[in-house]
């Protein structure tokens, strides 16, 4: 189900935003694997997305994205944002 930043809570699953990337961190590396997170924005609010592997290389400040199959987690007080699917690239026609 497609929602608002401001309607996602702790635990959701399965949920689509469409949002822009404010910031994205410095890629790393985490037990092997490449990690960025990405700060995302919509009308409503913020959310702190992380990404793995090839989702690093899918998105860039100033991109508008469509993030599918997510699920909504607290880390250290924070809620996030991850997803096992790719990050597609929306148009202005996802956001209806």
């Amino acid at each position: 189900m497609k929602l608002q930043l401001r309607d996602l809570k702790p635990h959701m699953e399965n949920v689509q935003v469409v949002a822009r990337v404010i910031t994205k961190s410095v890629p790393t590396e985490v037990r092997m694997k490449k990690y960025a997170y990405a700060v995302v924005e919509d009308e409503t609010g913020r959310i702190k997305l992380n990404l793995w592997r090839e989702q690093v290389d899918q998105v860039n400040e100033g991109d508008l994205i469509y993030v599918s199959y997510a699920f909504v987690h607290v880390r250290m007080g924070e809620m996030q944002l991850s997803t096992w699917s790719d990050i597609e690239k929306a148009s202005l026609k996802d956001f209806t």
